[in-house]
C-alpha cells in the first residue's frame, strides 16, 4: 500500500489481485484520519477519494488484462501442440524471420520502382548545399544561405559557381540579392553571357538562351571577405523570398525512374561454341562462356559485321555505360579503330561510337579455365550488376542466416585475413600501416536493433571489426569493446570491414565475429546463398512471375518519345495530348492514375486539364495529357522531344495497359523460379534481400513450432510487463 500527501492509503501493486475487503478497510480508516486532520476540508478529501477511486479502477483493469493475456497464451500453446504454423510475411523489399522450420518455403518476386521527387519553389536560384573552396575563398551553404570567408590568393578576380537557375529564352526574370553581409559580386553566367545582380534592390533581365545558368559569387584579386548572402531569381517582380528548390521531376530537372530489372545487358551476343588450336570456347544457353586451354592468338566474336564497315552496334552519345561483366570487351569501330572496355570500367562518349566487331580475347600464351559473363549496362549508381543474358535484366536475391558478417580473404599491408571452413577468421602478420580497411561486399540491413560481437580478441593490441556506410557511419567492436548493440531507423547499405593500428602483431589468432538482428545469441558460422533471376522486361508494381502458367506478366508500358509522335492540343488549350490505344482507359476525372514519367508528376485529369496544374500529366479515356509548361506550340514541344531523344536523355512515360502483356518464361527463369518456389530456409533466422533493395518480396513459410511458441511467449510476457507497468 502507498499513501497520499494527506495520509490516505491506496493499493499500488498492480501485478496481483487485490484483497478488496481488507484494502477497503485500510483505506476507510485512512480517510477518517485524513478528514479529522484536515478539519473537514471537503475539497481535499474529495480530491483524495477521487484519486483512490481512479487508482482502484486502473488496478482492476490491469488485473483483467493480465488474466486475458494469460488465457490467450494458454490457448496459443494448445493450438500449437496440434498443428504446424503456416506464416506469411507482408510484401517488403527485405525480409527477416526468426522461426523458420526445415519445410520448404515459397518466395514470390514482384516489380517496384523508385524515383526521387521534390516540390519546387518560386525562387529559381538553387544553391549547392555543402562547402566549396577555391583560391583561398570558402563558401559554406546551408539551407540556401551561403557563408563566405577567406582571402583570394589569385591576382585576378575569382568566380565561384555556387548554384544554378534554369531559365528560358525570350523571358524576363527578376534578380534580387537578399539580405546578407558578404561583400563581392553576384551574377548569372552561361556561354560567355553574364547577368549581374544589383548591390541593392531588384533588377530585371531578359534571357536569350534556354538552359541552366550558373549562379556565381565573385571576389576581387587579393581581397578578403566574410559574411552571409542569399539570392533570388523570380518569374514575377517583388516575389517574397523563399529558399530555392528544384521541382523534381520536371522538364527542367528530370528524375530517372529506377525499376526492377532495368539493368538490361545491352551487349549483343551471337557467339557460338568453337575450338581453335588448344583453346576451347563453350557458349552456354544464357550467353556466358566457358573457356579452357592455352591461347595462341584467339578471339571469340560476340557479333561481327559481314564486311569491315557494317554497323552491328553503337554506344550512344551522352549516356553512361559500365562493363559489369568479369571479362574485358574489345571492339573494332567502323572507321577501323580499336578499343578495349576493361572489366568494371565506366565510360561515355560525346558522339555515337559506331561498332563493326565485338569480341572477347585471351592473351596469347595464357592458360585459362574460366567462365566469362560478358555484360554492359546503361549505368547509374546503385544499379544491380548481376549477370543476365543479352537484352535481359536480372534480380539478385540473397538469403543469409542470422550471422550477417562476412569478410573475404585478403593480404593487405602486412596482415592476412583468412576465412576458415568453420566460419572463423585467422589473422597473421604485422601491420605496416594504421587503419587500412580490409572490406567485404555491401549488403542491406533493415530498421531495428542489432548486436555486433567478437570472440578471440583477448591479448591483442589492436583489432577492429565493424560495418560502415558509404557516408562513413560506423558500428564497430575492438579489443576494448567486444560487444556493441545499436539501433538503426532506416534501411542502410553497409559494408563489413577489419582494420588495425600500425605495428599490430597477429600470430595465427582465431576470431569469431557475428552481426545479428536483436540481442546477442550464440555464435554460428555465416552462411548465405544467392539466386540470380533473369528479367525479360522492366517490372513495376503489380508485375509478377506466373510459374503455374510459365509467364512473366507486365501491366505497364514504357513509351519513349522521339518527336515523331502525333501530338495535339486539348479543346481548352491547357494540355498537349497523345493517344495510346493500348492504355487502361480512365473516365474518372478526379482519379490520379498509375502513371509515371521522368519529367512530370501524375495528377487527375481535373487538376491537369481543368485547373491547369503545373508540371503534371494525366489520363482521360485513351489520352495522356501533358502540361504545356514553357512551350507555346506543338512544334516547340516536339522540337524539345527530338532534341532530348538525340541527346540520349529522352522524355518518357510509363502508363498502365488495358491488357497485361504475358511473356513466356525462359529456361533459365524457370530454373530459378522453381528454386524460389521450394526455397530451403536456414533453421531459425533468415535475412532475405535483393541487391537494389527494390523488388517486392513475399515469403510463405512454415514456422518451427517450438521457436514460434518461444517467440510468442517472449512477446506476450513483454506485453504483460508493459501492462503491469502501466504503459
Amino acid at each position: 500500500m502507498a499513501n497520499t500527501e494527506k495520509g490516505i492509503y491506496y493499493p499500488d501493486d498492480y501485478t496481483k489481485a487485490a484483497d478488496v475487503l481488507a484494502d477497503m478497510k485500510t483505506m476507510a480508516e485512512s480517510i477518517d484520519n485524513a478528514i479529522e486532520k484536515s478539519k473537514y476540508n471537503d475539497k481535499d478529501v474529495k480530491d483524495d477519494i477521487s484519486d483512490i477511486q481512479d487508482e482502484q479502477e486502473i488496478q482492476d483493469d490491469n488485473i483483467k488484462k493480465n488474466t486475458t493475456k494469460n488465457t490467450e497464451q494458454d490457448e496459443l500453446i494448445q493450438k500449437l501442440k496440434k498443428a504446424l504454423i503456416n506464416e506469411s510475411t507482408e510484401q517488403s523489399t527485405s525480409i527477416h524471420i526468426s522461426d523458420a522450420s526445415n519445410v520448404p518455403a515459397v518466395l514470390q518476386i514482384e516489380g517496384n520502382h523508385y524515383q526521387e521527387t521534390q516540390e519546387g519553389t518560386d525562387n529559381l536560384a538553387v544553391l549547392n548545399e555543402g562547402t566549396i573552396t577555391q583560391n583561398g575563398i570558402t563558401v559554406d551553404i546551408q539551407d540556401g544561405v551561403a557563408t563566405v570567408s577567406g582571402t583570394n590568393t589569385s591576382d585576378a578576380a575569382t568566380y565561384i559557381t555556387i548554384g544554378t537557375a534554369y531559365l528560358y529564352a525570350n523571358k524576363t526574370y527578376y534578380l534580387r540579392k537578399e539580405q546578407g553581409t558578404a561583400v563581392g559580386g553576384y551574377s548569372l553566367y552561361k556561354n560567355g553571357q553574364t547577368k549581374w545582380f544589383e548591390a541593392t534592390g531588384e533588377s530585371s533581365i531578359d534571357i536569350s538562351e534556354t538552359g541552366e545558368w550558373a549562379v556565381r559569387y565573385s571576389v576581387d584579386a587579393n581581397a578578403s571577405v566574410s559574411g552571409t548572402l542569399k539570392f533570388g531569381v523570380y518569374e514575377n517582380a517583388e516575389t517574397e523570398y523563399v529558399v530555392g528548390k528544384k521541382a523534381v521531376p520536371s522538364v527542367e530537372y528530370p528524375s530517372p525512374i529506377k525499376i526492377v530489372g532495368d539493368n538490361i545487358n545491352i551487349l549483343p551476343n551471337e557467339a557460338t561454341s568453337q575450338t581453335e588450336g588448344n583453346l576451347k570456347w563453350t557458349v552456354n544457353s544464357d550467353g556466358s562462356v566457358h573457356v579452357v586451354g592455352t591461347a595462341s592468338s584467339n578471339a571469340l566474336f560476340l557479333k561481327k559485321g559481314t564486311n569491315n564497315t557494317e554497323e552491328v552496334f553503337r554506344f550512344k552519345a551522352n549516356k553512361i555505360y559500365k562493363n559489369v561483366g568479369n571479362v574485358d570487351v574489345i571492339y573494332k569501330k567502323t572507321d577501323g579503330g580499336y578499343a578495349r572496355k576493361l572489366e568494371g570500367e565506366i565510360f561515355s562518349y560525346e558522339e555515337d561510337e559506331v561498332i563493326n566487331q565485338l569480341y572477347l580475347q585471351v592473351v596469347s600464351g595464357q592458360t585459362v579455365d574460366e567462365t566469362y559473363y560478358p555484360k554492359i549496362v546503361e549505368y547509374y549508381e546503385g544499379i544491380d550488376e548481376s549477370y543476365s543474358p543479352y537484352n535481359m535484366g536480372a534480380v539478385k536475391i540473397t538469403k543469409v542466416n542470422k550471422n550477417m558478417f562476412i569478410l573475404p580473404a585478403s593480404n593487405l599491408l602486412g596482415v592476412e585475413v583468412a576465412p576458415q571452413e568453420d566460419g572463423t577468421y585467422k589473422l597473421n602478420g604485422t601491420s605496416t600501416t594504421s587503419w587500412a580497411y580490409r572490406n567485404g561486399e555491401y549488403f542491406w540491413i533493415s530498421p531495428g536493433k542489432y548486436t555486433l560481437f567478437a570472440e578471440g580478441l583477448e591479448g591483442l593490441i589492436s583489432a577492429v571489426f565493424g560495418i560502415r556506410t558509404e557516408d562513413n557511419w560506423k558500428a564497430e567492436i575492438n579489443v576494448g569493446i567486444k560487444e556493441y548493440t545499436f539501433e538503426i531507423t532506416k534501411k542502410m547499405k553497409v559494408r563489413p570491414y577489419f582494420t588495425c593500428s600500425s605495428s599490430s602483431v597477429f600470430n595465427n589468432n582465431t576470431i569469431k565475429v557475428q552481426l545479428e538482428k536483436n540481442t546477442k545469441t550464440d555464435w554460428i558460422k555465416h552462411e548465405q546463398k544467392e539466386y540470380i533471376l533473369p528479367v525479360q522486361q522492366e517490372m513495376l508494381e503489380g508485375d509478377y512471375f506466373d510459374l503455374k502458367n510459365d509467364k512473366e506478366v507486365h501491366g505497364f508500358k514504357i513509351k519513349i518519345f522521339d518527336g515523331t509522335e502525333t501530338i495535339t492540343t486539348t479543346s481548352n488549350g491547357n494540355s498537349f495530348s497523345y493517344n495510346a490505344l493500348d492504355i487502361l482507359r480512365e473516365t474518372n476525372i478526379l482519379k490520379v492514375p498509375q502513371l509515371f514519367s521522368n519529367c512530370y508528376i501524375a495528377s487527375s485529369w481535373n487538376d491537369r486539364n481543368t485547373n491547369n496544374k503545373a508540371n503534371t500529366i494525366a489520363i482521360y479515356n485513351y489520352t495522356i495529357g501533358f502540361d504545356k509548361g514553357e512551350f507555346s506550340t506543338i512544334e516547340e514541344f516536339k522540337a524539345e522531344l527530338i532534341k532530348r531523344y538525340n541527346e540520349g536523355n529522352p522524355i518518357y512515360v510509363i502508363y498502365p495497359l488495358a491488357e497485361a502483356e504475358k511473356l513466356d518464361l525462359t529456361k533459365e527463369q524457370k530454373e530459378v523460379l522453381q528454386q524460389l518456389n521450394a526455397l530451403d530456409l536456414y533453421k531459425g533466422t533468415n535475412n532475405i534481400y535483393t541487391e537494389q533493395d527494390l523488388a517486392l518480396l513475399q515469403l510463405d513459410y512454415t514456422a518451427d513450432t517450438k521457436m514460434y511458441i518461444d517467440n510468442k511467449i517472449v512477446n506476450t510476457n513483454a506485453q504483460i510487463l508493459n501492462v503491469a507497468g502501466g504503459n
